[in-house]
């Protein structure tokens, strides 16, 4: 088999590892459930295409349950302050990937 035709199996098959997360509007309860009272949709919309875009620009994104919860409350503000986002959208972020990660680690 030539190079490409490994190189293009092996970016087909990278593409099928990625794990889907769950749509925002479902992980209200979760972020309550998890310390985040008066959690929106949107703030959860936001925190994720936040995620999505300014996280990706530095580094590969890390899937929601890569780390742990208290792993996240430590890493996001110290990540936020070096990406320079404000303290709504570090506060959104951390929201989706708490409520994200508990809502994958369920099945919920």
């Amino acid at each position: 088999m030539s190079k490409v035709r490994y190189l293009a199996l092996a970016l087909l098959l990278a593409g099928c590892g990625e794990r889907p997360l769950p749509p925002p509007v479902t992980l209200v309860p979760v972020a309550v459930s998890q310390g985040f009272p008066n959690t929106t949709p949107a703030d959860l919309a936001h925190g994720e295409e936040v995620w999505r875009t300014s996280c990706a620009t530095c580094h590969d994104l890390h899937h929601p349950d890569s780390e742990t919860t208290e792993d996240w409350r430590a890493i996001v503000p110290k990540m936020g302050r070096k990406a320079h986002l404000d303290a709504t959208a570090s506060a959104d972020v951390l929201r989706f990937l708490v409520a994200a990660r508990a809502s994958v680690s369920t099945g919920s």
